[in-house]
């Protein structure tokens, strides 16, 4: 049994109402054309972003200086990364801002650190220097009356730490006003060109060869011994 031949087409579908896609081509021209491909954010552009945030606690201590090396050096390998797979890797903003961040704020932590290190002085203690407490030779008094005044005031001192045999947490050290002083034997130095630190409480210090910063209860005892400094701070700064 046969069926005759039918103009209308086997598919449900109305021909008139089919509409067939658009060429590729014609979605371009027409600004339609979406570009699917996708392109991974570089991990090392946002750790270098974070580095370079967090490079502003340089100024409270060397130890974070790491931080914006880390993230100048991370914002640089992630640049060029970007540059070399810009197809398959984003991010590039991301890594030019925390290499910026890196350079301006581990420059400025450090040069505060510098600043509060070397020139700035701790509330409540009096500056005073290795001058103040130097006997006048010609004066028949070991102890100055300039060092004499500051007996059982709160000073703050700067000097170098004379070496010994231990080197980490020192709960007491000797304080000259040169390193070079550092090269020769303490009979041979002035006794009053050495001051006793004592660090007080829990307090310890690590030894260094830069110029350290000491404050505390300043003693001047009268009774000077031969070889013995008349002076001792009990230390509870240490910079």
């Amino acid at each position: 049994m046969s069926f005759p031949p039918s103009d209308e087409p086997i598919d449900s579908l109305d021909r008139d109402e089919y509409e067939p896609y658009e060429e590729v081509e014609d979605l371009a021209e027409e600004g339609e054309y979406a570009d699917r491909h996708y392109r991974a954010v570089s991990p090392l552009a946002v750790l270098s972003l974070v580095l370079g945030g967090l490079s502003f606690l340089t100024i409270f201590n060397w130890f974070f200086t790491v931080l914006p090396l880390a993230g100048a050096l991370l914002g640089i390998v992630a640049v060029r990364r970007i540059d070399r797979s810009p197809q398959e890797l984003q991010g590039r903003p991301f890594a030019l801002a925390g290499l910026g961040l890196a350079v301006v704020l581990g420059t400025a932590g450090s040069i505060g650190l510098v600043i509060r290190e070397n020139y700035l002085v701790p509330a409540g203690y009096k500056p005073i220097n290795f001058a103040d407490l130097q006997r006048d030779k010609s004066a028949a008094a070991m102890i100055p009356q300039s060092a004499t005044e500051l007996d059982g005031e709160r000073v703050f001192i700067k000097g170098y730490m004379y070496p010994g045999r231990q080197v980490f947490n020192l709960t007491q050290f000797i304080m000259v006003p040169s390193s070079g002083l550092c090269n020769f034997c303490l009979t041979k130095i002035e006794p009053t060109q050495m001051i006793r630190v004592e660090m007080v409480g829990d307090r310890t210090a690590d030894f260094k060869t830069s110029l350290a910063g000491v404050g505390g209860k300043l003693t001047v005892d009268q009774k000077v011994v031969l070889g013995s400094s008349p002076y001792l701070i009990e230390a509870d700064v240490f910079r």
